[in-house]
């Protein structure tokens, strides 16, 4: 999910282009927030080139117990993901550094 931000003007988007060209038809600087799971470097290294002229800033979470992810991803209907790929996701997590471009890392 993309979103583009302009004060108090707030758009969704399905797909980055879509909300690229938005951002370009209103003529504004524009804040986006890209809301994806980016758990290594190389995987946040492809998102970065996408948006070459950006601030980048990371917001971490930290991962739930198993017990909790569960609960709440069996809470979103039509929402499967094999608990095999959650782990792997957990197993390769790498935690965002500046050196990979983050102006700021906001641990929650």
């Amino acid at each position: 999910m993309y979103k583009v931000k302009v004060k108090e003007y707030e758009a969704e988007f399905s797909n980055l282009d879509l909300a690229m060209q938005h951002a370009k038809e209103l003529n504004v600087c524009v804040t986006i927030i890209w809301d994806q799971t980016s758990t290594t470097v190389k995987s946040r290294a492809r998102k970065f080139n996408m948006l070459p002229d950006y601030e980048h800033v990371a917001v971490v979470f930290k991962t739930p117990e198993h017990k909790e992810l569960m609960r709440r991803l069996m809470s979103r209907p039509g929402k499967e993901i094999p608990e095999h790929v959650i782990a792997s996701m957990i197993a390769g997590w790498e935690d965002p550094t500046e050196e990979e471009g983050f102006s700021e890392i906001w641990y929650t």
